[in-house]
């Protein structure tokens, strides 16, 4: 069987389908190549997030699934920048975390991806990328169960507020307390990731 590549050099992307199959941008793909990162990486935690994708809430689904299988805990934010989940790594101060984007970035809507960042926010090296490739696709064509102990999934309301936070005290530091008062702001976030985040810094900025 051939084996495509799945990464390239920001992530595996491609086209979303609901069509079952090996390495495919689908939730089965996912599932399963979050395994095989948890079992080359061997995190105890990963933090998850998305974008605003149609199909990014049930390919962050299989993010989840396949990471808890692997027995690594989960800690989704949900919709969430990429930049965000790298600073939720340092904010966590865990040298045993990785976080997950479940995004295409500037690709076209009916594409996603997934992209993997290390703590500090760095990228997979190709040597890394290349055993996690091997991983899937040896488990995959074995149709192999990963049996570890299972994982947890916990929602995290608390670092993306962290994070809110952080950004405000920023801007204070900066621009004094509640610079922003009295001044009235339309925003487009153009369905962006960042929709979750823009109205609360605004408001708590005045």
């Amino acid at each position: 069987m051939v084996r495509p590549k799945l990464f390239g050099t920001d992530g595996a992307r491609g086209t979303y389908t609901k069509e079952y199959g090996p390495g495919l941008i689908n939730a089965e793909t996912f599932t399963s190549l979050t395994v095989a990162t948890v079992d080359v990486l061997e995190p105890q935690y990963v933090i998850v997030g998305s974008d605003t994708r149609d199909s990014s809430p049930i390919l962050s689904e299989a993010v989840i699934m396949g990471a808890v299988r692997a027995g690594a805990h989960v800690i989704d934010l949900g919709v969430a920048p990429t930049p965000v989940i790298g600073w939720c790594l340092s904010e966590l101060q865990s040298p045993n975390a990785i976080g997950v984007s479940v995004t295409a970035s500037h690709n076209r809507h009916p594409d996603n991806g997934l992209k993997v960042l290390l703590p500090g926010g760095q990228k997979l090296s190709k040597a890394q990328t290349d055993a996690i490739e091997n991983t899937y696709w040896e488990s995959t064509l074995a149709n192999s169960v990963n049996n570890s102990m299972p994982g947890s999934n916990v929602d995290e309301p608390r670092l993306s507020e962290r994070y809110i936070s952080y950004i405000v005290e920023k801007m204070e530091v900066t621009f004094g307390e509640r610079p922003l008062r009295d001044k009235v702001f339309v925003v487009d976030t153009a369905y962006g990731a960042v929709k979750k985040f823009t109205p609360s810094v605004l408001e708590r900025l005045g």
